[in-house]
């Protein structure tokens, strides 16, 4: 179908569409799925190629993520070891570090912006995890749970990373590892439009991050480094790590 039909579809139909997927067994998280799709390509043509005048999917609300399931939240992806190479390859030199911190250890966002240099130990490739940073209240604090204190290692190339990263600065054992560019704890929101939308735009090759927010969203998570974490625990699992070592790096 071109895209030119899409103009004389309405909302009503759409709705009706959609209903009848729901009663034909999808599940409403796959329907969700089928809507962001049709959006995302709606607005490309409306935006980059001109073809439309109007997305009809724009204002259309998701269906409930649990209906047409057995109750469970259905959880957001993570990154595949695919895409988790393209970020890399896009990420710039100053972001690199964290990045792999976050999709190859499974630390929490808060947990990597708490860490300081004297966490890091580079020669026996091990991060000490005794913290987190809480954004609301401007603090740090103890790790989410007991297991939390933990010690997490470190990949030849990440540890590479990091060198990387702390050798351009004076050395302070008890200076944060990763700070926004005023030298202050990183604010989750700035990460995200500063450093995620940016990097997924080089990485998918489109010239302005803010093209990538007002095309993808609402298929985006807003917590990016959630889901680099959620692409350790897959690959963990492909590499046949056991549950117990899982859970440790995890700091479960």
């Amino acid at each position: 179908m071109g895209f030119e039909k899409w103009e004389l579809f309405r909302s009503k139909e759409l709705r009706t569409w959609f209903a009848e997927l729901l009663e034909g067994g999808l599940s409403a998280a796959l329907v969700n799925r089928i809507n962001r799709a049709m959006k995302t390509l709606l607005f490309y043509a409306m935006t980059e190629l001109e073809v439309l005048d109007r997305n009809v999917l724009m204002r259309f609300k998701q269906y409930d993520g649990n209906a047409g399931t057995d109750g469970r939240k259905v959880a957001r992806g993570a990154y595949t070891e695919a895409e988790v190479r393209s970020l890399l390859d896009a990420a710039r030199h100053r972001d690199r570090a964290l990045i792999g911190l976050l999709c190859f250890t499974g630390l929490r966002p808060g947990e990597a912006y708490a860490l300081r240099e004297c966490d890091l130990d580079l020669v026996a490739g091990s991060a000490s995890i005794t913290r987190n940073w809480d954004w609301r209240g401007k603090r740090f604090t103890g790790p989410k749970t007991k297991t939390g204190i933990r010690t997490v290692a470190l990949s030849g190339w990440l540890v590479a990373a990091l060198r990387a990263h702390l050798k351009v600065r004076p050395v302070d054992p008890s200076a944060l590892a990763f700070t926004s560019r005023k030298g202050i704890p990183f604010n989750p929101s700035n990460v995200r439009r500063d450093i995620w939308l940016k990097l997924v735009a080089r990485a998918m090759g489109h010239s302005r991050s803010t093209l990538v927010d007002e095309i993808y969203a609402h298929a985006l998570p807003s917590r990016h480094g959630e889901r680099g974490r959620a692409s350790h625990r897959q690959s963990a699992r492909r590499a046949a790590e056991t549950a117990r070592d899982q859970r440790h790096s995890a700091g479960h």
